[in-house]
């Protein structure tokens, strides 16, 4: 039963990002792209992040939605902050 019910609460959160995005009128990648762990980061527990890829797998889910992200976007990647 590992990760039971992982793909429900991630379907919430990502619908609660949508509405975020919206209420503050910032573009949904964007606030996806700002926010995402990146290496170096700290977590919760105090756990380092080594190893993030979320900005690079972004990336290529836009790209092959066939949308067009902006340059400052483009630019970002996961090697730190």
């Amino acid at each position: 039963m590992r990760g039971h019910g992982v793909i429900n609460a991630t379907y919430a959160s990502e619908v609660q990002m949508n509405l975020l995005a919206e209420a503050i009128g910032m573009d949904p990648w964007e606030i996806r792209f700002i926010n995402a762990w990146r290496d170096g980061d700290q977590g919760p527990t105090g756990w380092k992040v080594v190893a993030a890829g979320l900005i690079e797998t972004m990336k290529r889910a836009a790209e092959m939605a066939g949308i067009e992200l902006p340059d400052h976007l483009k630019a970002m990647n996961s090697q730190g902050r």
